[in-house]
């Protein structure tokens, strides 16, 4: 007990030390109320509001619990759990009412909810009336009343003055589907605070588990029933509302219902059940845009495109309402939540765009008679269904001839879709309800032709009626992702091929050091002559490998950056690494030259080396002053690319070419293979930057330029791995030597037969200048002064083969 005692101890110490800056005591609080205080000094504007009522009446007592409690069940409903808004103060001074209002977790996430706003805004009109009741009576109020438990309706209760503890007033329960009518009390009863409010008995006004619960057995039940199909409306709406599995399979057999036993309804039945039939007509909707099955978060889950056909028949269905109750020979618009209804009288002369719900116009040149339309916009999951790599645009628009002859069914319906405010460029097509070809679905129509009206409406010509609807095409959505974002970081294989590259190229470095570090490996690495020098080619190959190691992990990071931050590091380093690998590439074409025509190898490959580090040292330098800060967030590549990318390593790429071509020029050509490997990869990189001379700044997204760069990274890292450590001669020797090959052991066993064989001539060598030696002696001796035998010279021609036999000698014993 007394450790849970210390840790809670200890956690209320550091949450207090955490939060001292922004706790809000009682005298801050008072000083808020007292001097409205708004609380512009950051966290406490965004956490608190100070409001003010007139509280001029006879209140007893004013209770804060009542007020916090109040206003929590009253905001729940809108606003859930997540959001509120309480009572932190409150105050009441000169018959005036100060709250100190705390939203949970802070003002911008409520006001940011348009029904919890809008909530918090209807009680905050008069909100002393809401927490301990109206004062002299109660107000004018529209009231929910709960029928059962899936049917509501709003009844009003007029203003009703009061002095005593309550007053009583005659209500009606009015449910005219059901056609009940009947009379009730409510009284404007007195709360323990002195306010007024209205109440109902426990039974409601309408009493209880009026046809609850709906089933299809119920409906079975009352099919002889002379308002059956007032019941049907009813008793379906319920059904769907209640639905918590199998939505579609409830709503179909309840369209079928309507479609089957209702087929039509007697003019008084419609009007008695207009609003509810109206009403059901949006909870299909409805339950069907939102469904769990389509989609859910934002994402689909399944294709759900045969849905269409379901609100082809609500549309349908209400067109045949309208109908049979109204004439055709008047115009007739009826909507409600989600539906517009229209019955339009056109003559051939008509030319008028007739309009369905403000995004939608129909226009039927040279056509006499009535005609039906209805329309719908596209909602909630609705806008993410995709078929067939098609999206629906804006809505979906009935179109029908009630009374017309065969022929006219020809006749053209022009039709006007009015675009969403977000352009994306993507192509449109007038698509048509197939209700005959399954599966049921909107496709592009040979009936119909596009025709661009203006910048935000494109119109449809389409023959005949049916259901049309503009659909969009998002096939060719991929030209569009690099708008948005970086497409090479979705894609899970381009991490895997820069992984892998790596990988690879760790293994062939490794591979190299241990040649060069191991004396087994070494001398199976050399072979032939010269092959002391061949040794060098393994030093800048172990410095190339780690420099495209170095490259390609930069530029995984780059296209992967999340933190915009660490663009400058990642995208200095890049072109610092580049600009060294185009040096390196320039060190082999001098070595390919030089190697074999110099007398002291080492040097040159230490000088060659200095230059190589040294160009990394001034060239991060350089880069640090001209490019730190002005990178890009896509691939961190730099602002001005031209400059600072392109012109450098082309640069550098034209001084390698010349010094390739320099080769040439001078026998003997030795090194060839390594010659025209150092050409292809230079050739390779002058490819992409001179595509880049005349390819636009990057931006903040990736183009085709820079795309193909990140490619041609990988294909030189790939060639630079399979040139210095697969197809080598030195490396598939050694190769041969680890595999336990005779290619080795044939190399030495040929090596010693021809050091056998020039054993007799070196044993005769030694002889030979054992007795020239012996003569110059002889001969210095006695022509030469004394004084002179110690600074005389040799003879140039004896010299000359002196020398030249010491080399064979050399050679033979190397």
């Amino acid at each position: 007990m007394i450790q849970w005692l210390s840790a809670l101890a200890i956690l209320r110490i550091v949450m207090g030390f955490k939060t001292k800056f922004f706790k809000l005591d009682d005298s801050v609080a008072q000083y808020m109320i007292s001097y409205e205080y708004q609380g512009y000094d950051g966290y406490t504007f965004l956490i608190y509001r100070s409001m003010q009522y007139n509280c001029t009446g006879y209140f007893d007592r004013l209770d804060r619990d009542r007020a916090v409690f109040v206003l929590h069940e009253k905001l729940r409903p809108a606003c859930g759990y997540q959001k509120t808004v309480s009572v932190a103060n409150f105050k009441l001074e000169n018959n005036v009412c100060h709250f100190l209002l705390k939203y949970e977790p802070n003002r911008e996430t409520v006001e940011t909810d348009n029904v919890c706003n809008a909530t918090i805004g209807k009680l905050l009109k008069n909100l002393p009336e809401v927490i301990w009741g109206s004062q002299w009576g109660c107000p004018t109020k529209y009231i929910d009343i709960h029928v059962n438990s899936y049917y509501t309706y709003k009844t009003v209760f007029f203003e009703t003055a009061a002095a005593g503890l309550s007053q009583s007033t005659v209500t009606y329960c009015d449910i005219p589907i059901l056609q009940i009518k009947r009379k009730s009390m409510a009284k404007c009863q007195m709360n323990s605070f002195g306010g007024y409010n209205w109440v109902t008995a426990k039974e409601g006004i309408c009493g209880r588990r009026i046809l609850d619960p709906p089933t299809m057995g119920t409906i079975n039940i009352l099919r002889k029933s002379q308002i059956f199909c007032q019941l049907a409306v009813f008793l379906i709406y319920g059904l769907i509302k209640t639905a918590q599995e199998n939505v579609l399979h409830q709503i179909s057999l309840g369209l079928e219902v309507l479609q089957t036993q209702c087929v039509r309804f007697a003019p008084w039945e419609f009007a008695v059940a207009r609003l509810d039939y109206f009403k059901l007509m949006d909870l299909i909707l409805y339950r069907i845009a939102w469904l769990k099955e389509i989609a859910e978060s934002g994402k689909i889950k399944k294709r759900q495109w045969d849905i269409f056909p379901l609100i082809h028949v609500v549309l349908h269905d209400v067109v045949t309402r309208i109908s049979d109750y109204f004439p055709l020979t008047i115009n007739v618009f009826l909507r409600s939540q989600y539906i517009y209804a229209h019955q339009h009288v056109v003559e051939p002369t008509d030319t008028v765009w007739k309009p369905c719900g403000g995004q939608f116009a129909v226009k039927l040149p040279n056509f006499n008679g009535p005609v039906l339309v209805s329309c719908i916009h596209r909602m909630g999951n609705l806008q993410l269904l995709q078929h067939n790599h098609r999206l629906l645009a804006t809505g979906y628009v009935l179109v029908e001839f009630p009374e017309a002859e065969e022929s006219s069914y020809e006749a053209p319906v022009h039709i006007a879709f009015g675009l969403p405010s977000f352009l994306n460029g993507l192509p449109y097509d007038c698509a048509e309800l197939m209700e005959t070809e399954p599966p049921k679905s909107f496709r592009p129509s040979s009936r119909c032709r596009l025709e661009v009206l203006d910048e935000s409406i494109v119109g449809c010509i389409c023959k005949g009626p049916g259901a049309y609807a503009l659909i969009q095409s998002v096939g060719d959505m991929a030209f569009l992702r690099p708008y948005f974002f970086n497409h090479l970081a979705v894609h899970s294989w381009t991490r895997y091929i820069h992984e892998a590259l790596i990988v690879l190229l760790i293994g062939a470095l490794i591979f190299l050091l241990t040649i060069r570090c191991s004396r087994k490996l070494y001398t199976a690495y050399q072979t032939r002559s010269r092959s002391s020098r061949r040794i060098y080619w393994v030093d800048l190959a172990i410095t190339i490998l780690f420099l495209e190691v170095a490259r390609l992990i930069l530029q995984i990071s780059s296209i992967n950056m999340q933190n915009y931050q660490y663009c400058n590091m990642v995208g200095l380093a890049t072109l610092v690494i580049t600009f060294t690998v185009s040096v390196a590439h320039l060190a082999c074409a001098i070595v390919a030259f030089a190697l074999v025509r110099t007398a002291s190898p080492g040097i040159l490959m230490i000088q060659l080396g200095c230059f190589i580090y040294a160009s990394l040292v001034a060239s991060t330098i350089c880069y640090y002053m001209f490019t730190w800060g002005r990178y890009m967030r896509i691939n961190c590549l730099p602002e001005d690319h031209l400059k600072m990318m392109v012109i450098p390593m082309l640069t550098v790429n034209i001084f390698t070419l010349i010094a390739l071509s320099i080769y040439w020029f001078l026998r003997p050509y030795h090194y060839m293979f390594h010659w025209f490997g150092v050409l292809l990869d230079t050739v390779l990189g002058m490819i992409v930057w001179i595509t880049l001379i005349l390819s636009p700044a990057p931006e903040f997204y990736l183009t085709k330029p820079y795309e193909r760069l990140v490619f041609v990274t990988l294909w030189q890292a790939l060639f630079s791995l399979c040139f210095h450590c697969l197809l080598e001669p030195g490396i598939i020797r050694t190769i041969c030597y680890l595999c336990s090959c005779r290619c080795v052991k044939r190399v030495d066993s040929v090596t010693t037969r021809k050091s056998a064989m020039l054993l007799p001539k070196l044993i005769a060598f030694r002889q030979k200048h054992s007795g020239i030696r012996a003569q110059i002696q002889r001969i210095k001796s006695q022509v030469a002064p004394k004084f002179l035998v110690r600074h005389s010279y040799r003879p140039s021609e004896v010299l000359a083969s002196v020398e030249r036999r010491r080399g064979y000698f050399e050679k033979v014993r190397s």
